[in-house]
């Protein structure tokens, strides 16, 4: 038997109101669907960590 990796999707965030971060959930749904792991980026403007 073939043991089928599940891919792992990174998905970034964004600033929707000062203060706020967030992600789409019509993205999240779509990896799930698709098969893949929803992996959530978080936002940073820290560019020692990019």
């Amino acid at each position: 038997m073939i043991k089928r990796e599940i891919p792992v999707i990174g998905i970034s965030t964004e600033i929707d109101i000062p203060g706020r971060i967030s992600v789409k959930r019509k993205y999240v749904d779509a990896v799930l669907q698709a098969g893949g792991i929803p992996f959530i980026l978080p936002f940073t403007d820290n560019v020692q960590i990019l």
